[in-house]
């Protein structure tokens, strides 16, 4: 998961799509355990290529919090990342989703 991790810091898709068949973590990933997910440091960064990619490819993630009670999408809207935020919009229910304060 380390690569997988390097590869939202630099947004690289062409790594997602080489990592993915070799990642055994990756079907585990929605997980309490898990506290940060490439999806999550994607918004934060602004890779909107890359978040789009692991929404097509795992949209469960877009529901998993981080350890501040965050999901991607209320981190894309932080930081201003509009695109991500539409993206992410798309994705069934996550209009209304609510962070760990209730706002």
């Amino acid at each position: 998961m380390e690569k997988l991790m390097q590869a939202s810091l630099t947004g690289d898709v062409s790594a997602l799509s080489n990592l993915l068949p070799n990642d055994p973590l990756f079907d585990q990933m929605v997980n309490p355990t898990i506290t940060q997910t490439p999806l999550h440091v994607a918004s934060m960064r602004g890779h909107t290529a890359f978040a789009s990619e692991m929404l097509r490819l795992k949209p469960e993630l877009s529901r998993t919090r981080n350890h501040d009670g965050y999901c991607p999408i209320h981190l894309a809207s932080m930081w201003g990342h509009v695109d991500i935020v539409r993206e992410m919009v798309v994705v069934k229910s996550l209009a209304r989703l609510c962070d760990a304060n209730g706002v």
